[in-house]
């Protein structure tokens, strides 16, 4: 039937974020942030080939770096990057969004930690790498002045917050008697 005949399909997503701790932000360089986009495309495409999530074929992603700054959280600097991904597939499924794809791989924080893992194995720039957390996907450009304020966090970056400092205490690296909570941080 028709129905079940698959069409290319095509799928920006734009204003993405990914913050990173663990990195100097003068080791991020072209050939870091290639190394970056590449591995970014290798993870979510085996994502989705192995993922019974959705039923796509001939899965293709590109990861277009935009710009890098620094955010602070709890005392410590992560480096942003800000990207945007275009996402090419078959499937007869027309209700996706890009930005759904491009969350979608990182849903789970058991994925987050694997994608940070495969992110260390790329040594040099990366191989130090402590946490990732994602900037929700906005209708706008996350603006720098956003990212460094965490009075404007949204309200799932505040997740992202607490799940950063549980892990910072976890592992000794904020550790502090006076590191504040994510909920305190404004």
């Amino acid at each position: 039937s028709q129905a079940d005949i698959s069409s290319q399909q095509t799928h920006p997503s734009n204003n993405l974020g990914m913050s990173i701790y663990g990195v100097s932000l003068d080791d991020i360089n072209s050939s870091a942030i290639l190394s970056w986009e590449e591995a970014t495309n290798k993870f979510i495409e085996k994502f989705y080939e192995s993922s019974n999530l959705l039923e796509v074929e001939n899965f293709r992603v590109v990861t277009k770096h935009l710009s890098t700054a620094v955010k602070m959280m709890g005392g410590e600097v992560g480096v942003v990057l800000l990207y945007s991904q275009t996402f090419h597939f078959e499937s007869n499924i027309n209700t996706i969004t890009g930005d759904e794809l491009a969350m979608l791989p990182f849903a789970d924080l058991n994925n987050v930690d694997l994608y940070k893992e495969s992110l260390k194995m790329l040594k040099g720039a990366f191989e130090n790498l402590s946490f990732v957390d994602f900037i929700p996907v906005t209708n706008t450009s996350p603006t720098i002045n956003g990212l460094s304020n965490p009075s404007a966090l949204l309200p799932n970056e505040d997740v992202l917050l607490s799940r950063h400092n549980e892990h910072r205490s976890n592992t000794a690296l904020g550790n502090t008697p006076l590191q504040p909570r994510a909920g305190d941080m404004t």
